[in-house]
């Protein structure tokens, strides 16, 4: 796909310059996306009147596959659903359309008047990403099941029967890319990835088109963006950015089988050890902080640059790694589902923390720029009633206001309790169950077909408000702690909120309620580095990995990196050591990657000075290494100088390496901590985590010093503690390695200069020059910039496509 930028490249990077083609028209008898007006408001009402009336399970995805008939009607009504024409309001391509092109306001809902530029009404790097979805999945899963009661009614006779029984129940279905998947299979099933499929039909099985493969454009000239508009249908792992270009779908299952081990680390220290509703709904850097460098929004973001793919110098990723593409892959709404799960799991685990404010980063279709957003903002386009919008408030109970649950709710009591065994055993570090495990025991009568209402007595918001039996082992009272280490110098600092409760973001539907801003004030006090062991269940821990107090060491690579630098997503990798091959297509097998971190983008965000957050967990990796007979045990005294040497981070942008100081505030940081084994019922205890300097000094995009690594822990609030210690700390010595000097013309805080574009034209700037590569690769170089250029993302595609588009 092809987004108007300049890519600074350095240190052997070599590019292909493209042309830009600003004056290229529309053809005649282009397409008008404008969506036809229906008669009346849709009003986003989930599954409210619809089937049985009762709340079903959305079920995962190799689950619902085993139930003949809802999977029969299902993959039939999607089928059908496809069809719908592209000017349909409630069609397919019309509810996809709401996420991001092709730039048209949906049922009446304009653009506010700061907001016409923007790619549609999702909202990323916001407070509002995990509610704007739910309303955004129950609208998806509303027009579906309106139609597959249609669907249902076409047949006749026994199977018309069955075929009605299992519309009074079906729910959309999830896809758990973070658990162990089922049999030892692929994480990315052949449900999905299967260009065909096998389904019940009247006169026995059927094999069918894959409607779940993709999704078949009439008139893509819409999708705004080259190479989009040439493509006739969605893709992943493209073969060319020709129309005639296939889907690689082997790539996309090889790399989800990959990932799989540190997604579901990263998801579990999420659930368990983040308990910050702002810090856990997005990844805007300046919203994350201790416990929650990751977020939702960060992982979800590595699941849609996996799934689309990341292309190359010459050909593009795949829809679901752009954001204003995405919603057309099929595929998006499956990972949607799941995003929308792990939301409740969360909420119930952490029953306070709900709903934050901060201040909007840049537009969406229907949010200005810099105005506040809080749990009693608008979710637009999603209509309660013909005066209101949805809030996130208005969400919170999920399985009344919409009615659907997870299997999770459905085969327990759903308190709190039970979620943090289901959290422990489908994520932990000894998880047990299989991704579709829980769903395979939910709403089952007459064999493993039809389903009785899901156990939903007690509203998400009722139990939000009962005692909790096991409060939060992970955190102090409020606020968030954080440690700082530099070499034998360590200290750790508690931050709570100023005014704030056990739990720092408690919200009700009252409309004066005040939530936690990302401008709060901080005040420092001391707390313990481990903390004590609870909870730690009977699993017998390999003492290696154990320390001194017996809790277990644990380690993370922390990473912070300009989202919109290249008007286009790209991956951060992470490594011990160096990759075996310069094929960044294969890295993610590799044996020396530890994992990865996709930043997910846009067009026409270059201008947005807005830094993700994310954090790739080390420990499993580290444990692995000390079986093999490489670390002697888990300690600081052996990680730290075998990470010193070995932890490396590379970054990938259209197939090419970029030098991390070509980001203007790309860090990468070490930190190190402990916790405790979860117990029955019982959240893993997590230790405040401490930055360590010794890891990192030395290698360009690493932080060299306190004040880096702490920086978006506490702002400006330990100002004097860094400069008083900062002077201890040596300069930075080269790029990937502790060997090496910098250049004297550019030192390790000198930023790229800022690239100035007009629309329409590509931007052209001179760039500085860049240090060389590493010493430890022993080869001797001739450092290098190269000016690329991109085609503009123009409102029409060029009539000829570029020599050698990149996204």
């Amino acid at each position: 796909m092809l987004f108007s930028s300049l890519f600074l490249a350095a240190s052997l990077l070599q590019f292909q310059s493209i042309t830009a083609h600003p004056s290229d028209k529309p053809a005649s008898g282009t397409f008008d996306y404008a969506l036809q007006k229906r008669a009346g408001q849709v009003i986003t009402s989930g599954a409210n009147g619809l089937g049985d009336g009762q709340i079903h399970s959305r079920l995962e995805i190799s689950d619902l596959v085993n139930r003949p008939d809802q999977w029969s009607l299902y993959i039939r009504t999607m089928a059908k659903w496809q069809q719908v024409a592209q000017s349909d309001t409630t069609g397919y391509f019309g509810i996809s359309s709401i996420h991001g092109v092709p730039r048209t306001s949906w049922d009446g809902v304009d653009a506010c008047d700061t907001c016409g530029s923007a790619d549609g009404y999702c909202t990323h790097n916001s407070v509002l990403f995990p509610a704007w979805h739910r309303a955004y999945m129950a609208l998806y899963e509303q027009e579906l099941l309106k139609l597959a009661a249609e669907v249902a009614s076409q047949f006749d006779g026994d199977f018309g029967s069955r075929m009605q029984a299992a519309a009074q129940v079906l729910r959309i279905p999830y896809w758990d890319w973070a658990a162990n998947p089922d049999n030892g299979g692929d994480v990315l099933p052949p449900a999905i990835s299967g260009q065909q499929v096998t389904i019940a039909g009247p006169n026995g099985q059927e094999t069918v088109t894959n409607p779940l493969f993709d999704y078949k454009f009439t008139d893509s000239s819409g999708m705004y963006y080259s190479p989009f508009t040439v493509w006739e249908t969605t893709l992943r792992y493209p073969t060319s950015d020709a129309k005639d270009a296939v889907s690689q779908e082997q790539q996309a299952t090889t790399a989800f089988n990959q990932l799989r081990e540190n997604i579901q680390d990263q998801v579990y220290g999420l659930l368990t050890n983040c308990d910050n509703y702002l810090h856990f709904a997005t990844d805007d850097s300046s919203s994350s902080a201790g416990k929650c460098v990751n977020s939702l929004e960060g992982i979800h973001n590595t699941i849609h640059t996996t799934s689309g793919g990341a292309g190359s110098s010459s050909v593009s990723g795949g829809h679901m790694t752009y954001l204003p593409l995405a919603s057309f892959d099929p595929i998006f709404w499956l990972h949607h589902a799941n995003v929308d799960r792990l939301f409740a799991l969360w909420q119930t685990v952490h029953p306070q923390a709900y709903g934050a404010s901060q201040t909007a980063p840049h537009a969406t279709w229907t949010i200005a720029s810099g105005s506040t957003q809080d749990a009693n903002s608008p979710l637009k386009p999603f209509r309660k009633d013909a005066n209101n919008f949805w809030t996130t408030n208005d969400v919170k109970d999920w399985s009344n206001t919409f009615k659907y649950t997870y299997p999770e709710f459905a085969a327990s009591d759903g308190s709190q309790d039970a979620i943090i065994n289901y959290i422990n055993s489908l994520y932990g570090s000894n998880a047990g169950l299989t991704a579709s495990a829980i769903s395979n025991d939910v709403e089952k009568i007459r064999g493993n077909q039809a389903s009785s209402p899901a156990k939903t007595s007690t509203s998400i918001a009722a139990r939000a408000q009962q005692p909790t039996a096991h409060p939060d082992n992970s955190a102090s009272d409020s606020g968030f702690g954080i440690g700082v280490g530099i070499g034998p110098l360590s200290m750790s600092l508690s931050i709570p909120f100023v005014g704030s409760g056990p739990h720092a973001s408690a919200a009700t539907s009252a409309p004066s309620k005040t939530y936690p801003s990302m401008s709060s004030a901080w005040n420092g006090t001391a707390t313990h580095h481990y903390p004590a062991p609870t909870g730690t269940g009977s699993t017998v821990v390999d003492p290696r990995f154990i320390a001194p107090n017996g809790s277990t060491y644990e380690y993370q690579c922390h990473v912070q990196t300009p989202r919109y630098a290249f008007n286009g997503s790209y991956t951060v990798y992470v490594f011990d050591g160096q990759p075996s091959t310069n094929d960044s297509s294969a890295w993610l097998g590799d044996d020396n990657c530890i994992g990865i971190m996709g930043i997910l983008a846009g067009g026409d965000m270059t201008g947005h000075d807005i830094l993700s957050s994310g954090s790739v967990p080390i420990t499993r990796h580290l444990q692995k290494q000390c079986k093999a007979g490489k670390l002697e045990d888990m300690s600081e005294a052996n990680v730290t100088p075998y990470m010193a040497k070995n932890l490396n981070w590379k970054i990938i942008y259209a197939g090419e390496e970029v030098h991390p100081n070509a980001l203007s505030g790309f860090k990468s940081s070490f930190w190190s901590g402990s916790s405790t084994q979860a117990g029955n019922g019982l959240l893993p205890s997590w230790s405040d985590f401490l930055p360590n300097i010794d890891v990192t000094k030395g290698k360009a995009g690493g932080v060299q010093q306190l004040a880096e690594a702490i920086g978006n822990e506490i702002g400006n609030g330990i100002g004097a503690l860094t400069s008083a210690i900062g002077g201890i700390l040596p300069g930075p010595t080269g790029y990937g390695s502790p060997a090496g000097s910098w250049p004297a013309e550019l030192s390790p805080a000198e930023s790229a200069p800022a690239v100035t574009q007009a629309y329409g034209s590509p931007a052209v700037t001179s760039a500085p020059s860049y240090p060389a590569s590493p010493e430890e690769e022993e080869e001797t170089v001739t450092v290098y910039v190269t000016e690329y250029e991109t085609v503009c993302p123009c409102q029409s595609a060029p009539t000829s496509a570029p020599a050698a588009p990149t996204y």
